[in-house]
């Protein structure tokens, strides 16, 4: 399953409250459909967040008791050895998903 660290859920759960009115409101990370278009800018197979609802049958990643990041059961499995956590960077935080070293 994906690991996503304490400082990358409480980020998220900032950036919710000040950008959505909607207290349910959270992150879904998905993975964009792949296609053979072979255009040099296609985002095909790229992860991406938008902001909805938890559905009933979705992995949940919670933070002070409510959700902020969503997926679907297949995703999460399928992240195993992946970690979501927050880079500093001059710009500010910055949301990063990488894979864990082995060993």
């Amino acid at each position: 399953m994906l690991k996503v660290t304490e400082r990358a859920r409480q980020e998220l759960k900032n950036t919710l409250i000040a950008t959505v009115d909607e207290p349910k409101a959270c992150y879904r990370l998905f993975v964009n459909p792949q296609c053979k278009c072979g255009l040099p800018d296609c985002n095909s197979g790229q992860i991406g967040l938008s902001i909805g609802m938890a559905m009933p049958s979705d992995y949940v990643v919670e933070h002070a008791g409510s959700a902020v990041l969503v997926m679907g059961q297949i995703l999460a499995s399928d992240l195993e050895d992946i970690t979501m956590d927050i880079d500093d960077t001059p710009e500010g935080p910055r949301l990063v998903i990488f894979k864990e070293s082995l060993g």
